[in-house]
């Protein structure tokens, strides 16, 4: 019964790890909290952006604007959440079979442990939209904006089950955003083939990861090429009615596994890296501290930035360059971060590394999972609810997505607490118990 103790979960919630291992990576925790403010905040403005807007040229006028480059051209930093996947994956892999002997029954609790994790609280979500979602509120636009959430959720509910929900009917997929909880099992599951693989034989760890990472820069690229689709992804007004869903660019680059394999080997490779090197000192130059700022921050924000001219109406880039430009954008991205991450585990970053190992960001980080999976249905119900024009600026829009923040955090401690905390605790007791059984 202690599984469900609303106290003993929130001390769970907001327990200190002591653990060495756990202090020297809590600055992804920190990371994960910027980065899920940063999807809510995209996804507030998408919302805002489309709904009953007095001045629509705002709209128009941002693909000139370079602070608006962070909205438009901001979805490559989903590649954070792969790299930070891939790490924690390969570092307690091999953490792991370094003091028990290689079995695929590890393998499995693995998988099993996750899919366990990760579906219990997205089945709960699931379940009230596709049933409760659309008796919630009233409005002008009601049918139009949750009404297509609730159909596809009755229909399409079992695809985010099995995590399959990017690739099956992926213009009707029930909570658009979960596309990258399937992309993410689709890729654990590529990786512990790739880790398994390594393990068996060290030797050729180099050229596996060079292989995978090739591939997540050639696949990318390659489809870019094929299906000639745009350079960025054309975040105007009429495509954001849609939610993005109806562009070629959603189907074949944003949303499939396949096209983040990149991102998450760098993850794997940076784990490995961290794993054979976590007592030594690689940083200890000045020149190295200043070279990893100028790496760490120059390549994500180039890769933002570039929006600036690629949005041009005047640039028309050839099918070469978008390939080619598809095909790294996504990786540089995701290695700056994987860098930052290193960076931070070798103890420099000054400032920014202090602000990532803010205590109360560890805590704000533990159920930011949560503030994920709910965010997007509360974005849904504030737009169905809306009665009246709005004449968008920046203030108002800050406005908007600072009130979807403060709510969705309220709702994800309460998924967290009542779902995530339980399921965690029940799977850890049974899968306790089991092994156990099968040890006597």
């Amino acid at each position: 019964m202690q599984c469900f103790s609303i106290p003993k979960n929130w001390d769970r919630l907001s327990m200190v790890h002591t653990d060495p291992d756990a202090n020297q990576l809590k600055c992804m925790n920190g990371m994960r909290f910027f980065s899920m403010i940063a999807v809510v905040v995209c996804h507030s403005f998408m919302a805002s952006s489309c709904g009953f807007v007095s001045n629509p040229q705002y709209m128009e006028k941002m693909t000139s604007d370079p602070k608006a480059m962070l909205f438009l051209n901001g979805h490559t930093a989903t590649q954070t959440f792969f790299v930070m996947s891939g790490w924690l994956l390969s570092y307690h892999f091999f953490l792991t079979f370094e003091k028990v002997h290689f079995q695929f029954t590890y393998i499995l609790y693995a998988f099993v442990h996750r899919y366990v994790r990760l579906t219990i609280p997205l089945a709960v979500v699931v379940a009230i939209n596709a049933t409760w979602l659309p008796h919630l509120a009233r409005g002008p636009v009601w049918d139009q904006a949750v009404g297509n959430e609730y159909r596809s959720c009755r229909k399409n509910w079992w695809a985010n089950l099995l995590y399959v929900n990017n690739y099956y009917e992926e213009r009707n997929m029930c909570l658009p955003h979960s596309w990258y909880l399937a992309a993410d099992t689709q890729l654990f599951l590529y990786s512990l083939l790739l880790l398994s693989i390594i393990w068996k034989n060290r030797r050729i760890a180099s050229k596996v990861f060079a292989a995978s990472l090739i591939m997540g820069v050639l696949v990318p690229g390659i489809l870019a090429y094929i299906h000639d689709i745009h350079i960025v992804l054309r975040a105007y007004p009429e495509n954001l009615q849609t939610r993005l869903v109806n562009l070629p660019e959603w189907s074949y680059f944003m949303v499939p596994g396949h096209t983040s394999i990149g991102g998450y080997t760098i993850g794997l490779i940076g784990g490995y890296l961290y794993y054979k090197n976590r007592n030594k000192k690689l940083f200890a130059k000045t020149y190295q501290h200043i070279l990893w700022f100028v790496v760490v921050f120059s390549f994500p924000l180039t890769v933002i930035l570039l929006g600036l001219l690629l949005h041009d109406d005047n640039y028309t880039p050839s099918s070469l360059e978008t390939a080619v430009y598809v095909g790294l954008s996504r990786n540089l991205y995701a290695f700056g971060m994987c860098l930052m991450i290193f960076g931070f585990t070798q103890n420099i970053g000054w400032l920014v590394k202090d602000i990532v190992m803010i205590p109360d960001l560890q805590f704000l980080g533990k159920f930011s999972y949560c503030v994920y999976l709910v965010h997007f249905t509360i974005i849904l119900i504030r737009s169905g609810h809306t009665r009246s024009t709005i004449y968008i600026s920046d203030p108002e829009m800050i406005h908007r997505a600072i009130g979807d923040v403060v709510i969705s955090t309220v709702f994800g401690v309460v998924l967290c607490l009542f779902v995530e905390m339980p399921t965690s605790a029940l799977e850890k007791l049974i899968m306790s118990k089991e092994r156990k059984s099968k040890v006597g």
